[in-house]
């Protein structure tokens, strides 16, 4: 049996974010991939996997896919991930603040 493959996928442009639609294997199961590229050069991708019972349920589905179903993924998006993905890409963008080194000597704070 495979193990990670594509079959079918989907991309369209809803407001200012392009959310594709993605259907496959993954470790032998087969899923559809929901993502959203966010904008943001720190976190450019969040996807998110769903089970079908079938390759042939998931692969259906990508076919029947519409422009309600992309607005709907954004809305889940912006509702649930949105703030994770700016939070996560202002701390890893932002200036690095230096603890106070330790004092190996009784573990204490010290300032040099």
């Amino acid at each position: 049996m495979l193990q990670n493959q594509v079959f079918d996928t989907r991309k369209m442009q809803v407001d200012d974010y392009a959310v594709t639609f993605a259907a496959g294997i993954k470790n032998g199961c087969p899923i559809v991939v929901f993502g959203i590229y966010t904008n943001d050069s720190t976190i450019p991708l969040v996807t998110i996997d769903k089970e079908y019972p079938s390759l042939k349920h998931a692969m259906h589905y990508i076919k029947a896919v519409t422009e309600k179903a992309g607005r709907k993924l954004l809305d889940y998006y912006l509702t649930h991930f949105s703030d994770v993905v700016t939070r996560i890409s202002s701390a890893m963008n932002s200036t690095k603040i230096m603890p106070t080194p330790r004092n190996p000597r009784n573990n204490a704070y010290y300032k040099p």
